[in-house]
């Protein structure tokens, strides 16, 4: 089962505000791979939806 994933502007805002902060609190290098993680993690959960943790505060919600 596949699921298409959105991101949002404010979605998007939000990983360039990480990339900016581990970029200037870290490294370059660092900055870059958090976000290529954080990219990643999304595409796996696009193929994988069910993948992880049940979130007990959304066990009502339907899919």
């Amino acid at each position: 089962m596949e699921i298409k994933v959105f991101w949002t502007q404010t979605a998007l805002n939000d990983l360039e505000d990480i990339f900016e902060y581990y970029k200037m609190n870290a490294s370059l290098k660092v900055a870059r791979k958090l976000v290529k993680e954080i990219v990643k993690a999304t595409i796996l959960m696009q193929h994988s939806p069910r993948i992880g943790k049940i979130e007990e505060l959304l066990t009502e919600r339907k899919i």
